[in-house]
């Protein structure tokens, strides 16, 4: 191949190259127009008249959040200040929800292994808190055996939802709403519906724990079977009962409960 064959070969690569990224990013925009924009204002929208109606009542709560250590209680604290921003308003790229939740009393923890108050430290300032850590050491071996944290201020929560990096899809982003301080979820344009957006709206007002099952914490799915169970047996003692009070009126002597509840769920089933 002589040099102009080569240099022909050359610039064709890369006009073919730049055909293709012209290609891709039509198609992204097209994308964006027909998918994602509208949902995106779908979402603002509503969010926006969600903190106009939290705004007008004075939206106040004392809630309690996992702070940690790990299976340490939650820790209370006051939720306010509502607060809707979007982008721009005609081709809206990033809408995002934030609130306040200020400490309701200092706190204070203390963690024995260095590891693990590693961990914890790196926690707090992902949730954005001030903080102080006080390294305890052990006089005899000069050894650090434990940290003391003391815990105070506020921090902020919310949501922000913006094109995801493929350009074809939502990203999700939570701050300080679930176990973990920040989660960051996909979607298609197409699930940010009503339900998602309702789901996500409970979220930050605290009355759910988890956007997704996924994010479900071991301790929740713990408590949740646990009542699971508890509702299982409330149910098993409600049927015996109502199994010895016919067998009473029936007057079948001997009757057992376990046995007629056994009967009840077969002419269920």
């Amino acid at each position: 191949m002589n040099l102009r064959e080569q240099l022909r070969h050359q610039a064709a690569t890369v006009e073919d190259r730049r055909a293709d990224d012209e290609l891709a990013a039509a198609e992204r925009e097209r994308t964006y127009r027909e998918e994602i924009l509208p949902a995106l204002r779908r979402a603002g929208e509503y969010f926006g008249a969600v903190v106009g109606d939290l705004e007008t009542i004075g939206h106040s709560i004392v809630t309690d959040f996992p702070l940690g250590p790990a299976n340490s209680p939650g820790v209370a604290f006051r939720q306010s200040g509502y607060r809707l921003y979007i982008d721009d308003s005609r081709n809206t790229r990033e809408v995002a929800v934030t609130c306040n939740c200020e400490l309701s009393s200092p706190l204070t923890r203390r963690i024995g292994v260095q590891k693990d108050a590693d961990d914890y430290e790196r926690r707090l300032r992902g949730m954005g808190l001030s903080y102080h850590r006080l390294r305890e050491h052990n006089l005899s071996h000069g050894q650090s055996e434990s940290s003391r944290f003391s815990v105070e201020g506020e921090m902020h929560s919310g949501f922000r939802m913006r094109i995801a990096p493929d350009g074809k899809r939502i990203a999700l982003e939570t701050r300080n709403l679930v176990d973990r301080p920040t989660v960051t979820h996909v979607v298609d344009p197409e699930n940010l519906d009503d339900e998602l957006l309702d789901t996500l709206g409970r979220l930050l007002l605290r009355e759910r724990r988890f956007l997704f099952k996924s994010e479900m914490s071991v301790e929740h799915r713990e408590r949740l079977s646990a009542e699971v169970k508890r509702l299982q047996l409330e149910r098993e003692r409600e049927l015996a009962e109502a199994t010895r009070e016919s067998a009473g009126k029936l007057g079948i002597p001997g009757f057992s409960a376990l046995k007629g509840v056994a009967a009840l769920r077969r002419s269920k089933g």
